[in-house]
């Protein structure tokens, strides 16, 4: 859930909050992974993203702390599913490159879009401060902005996706 609707925030809701919505998803699908099979082997550690999932209060600070930088970002994609070792310390490598290849794909798409949502252009620098980007891509103009540059991207991926097939 975006940070303006766990904030109620007085805002007008836009499809920049869905897609913002979509963005923990798919932070979330790369923590945990995206596989079931995945999923059962990164049960038991300690994520980030579990604050996502406690109060709402918890849930808004972690949110905002990792959209407030790239930086931020990063630590949360750290944590990212990695295959798992054998015993002797290898894996599968025709199996594992095409997974963390994947992996590697959904970061730089969570990224791209993070950049679009928190670091767009379209929200004016100009503003007095403090410049709170949840509230300011509210404005319609910007929401609608930042809305097909994203669309834009899900599209180039959907394209480079079908030509690899």
């Amino acid at each position: 859930m975006s940070v303006n609707n766990l904030r109620k925030a007085k805002v007008a809701r836009t499809a920049v909050d869905d897609m913002e919505s979509v963005l923990y998803l798919l932070i979330w699908l790369g923590v945990w992974g995206i596989t079931t099979e995945h999923r059962k082997q990164t049960r038991g550690g300690h994520r980030r993203v579990v604050n996502w999932s406690m109060d709402v209060e918890t849930a808004i600070d972690s949110k905002q702390l990792t959209m407030s930088s790239k930086s931020t970002l990063d630590i949360l994609l750290n944590e990212f599913y990695t295959p798992p070792m054998d015993e002797l310390g290898s894996t599968s490598q025709a199996e594992n490159n095409g997974i963390v290849t994947d992996y590697k794909a959904l970061e730089r798409i969570i990224e791209a879009i993070r950049k679009m949502i928190f670091d767009n252009p379209n929200v004016p620098e100009n503003k007095p401060e403090p410049v709170d980007s949840f509230e300011e891509r509210a404005d319609l103009e910007i929401a609608r902005r930042i809305h097909g540059d994203v669309v834009r991207l899900i599209r180039a991926c959907a394209d480079q996706i079908r030509s690899m097939s």
